[in-house]
Formats: structure tokens, sequence, C-alpha cells
């Protein structure tokens, strides 16, 4: 089954044809901090999920 998105994530994806756009949430970076786990690391396999699979919001190392 195909997740719906919010509007504003929809509207990335189709961005993403022109630009890299990476979308994150505020936990995310809570949880990354928590574990002292590299934000350059993070953002790399946030752009790489973002230019690869055209998926701009994708959560990373988030168990919820």
């Amino acid at each position: 089954m195909k997740r719906r998105h919010s509007p504003a994530v929809a509207e990335c994806e189709r961005f993403l044809a022109l630009k890299v756009m990476v979308l994150g949430e505020l936990r995310e970076l809570v949880l990354l901090l928590e574990r002292e786990e590299s934000l350059a690391d993070w953002l790399r396999q946030k752009t790489r999920n973002a230019k690869l699979d055209r998926r701009p919001h994708t959560l990373l190392g988030v168990d919820f």
C-alpha cells in the first residue's frame, strides 16, 4: 500500500526534478543528538535518498 503524503511533501517530491531537497523532523534531530551520531552522515544519507529514490522525506534511525 502506498503511503499518502501531505501536500508539502508532495510538492517537495515534484521540486526534486529541479533541485535536491531533504526534509527532516525535529524528532530525528533530537534522536541524532541523544545518540551522539554524526549530523554529516545523517545529511548524506538523507540527500542520497532524495536523489536516488526521489523521496525527500524519509525517517532515518527512528524506531516509531
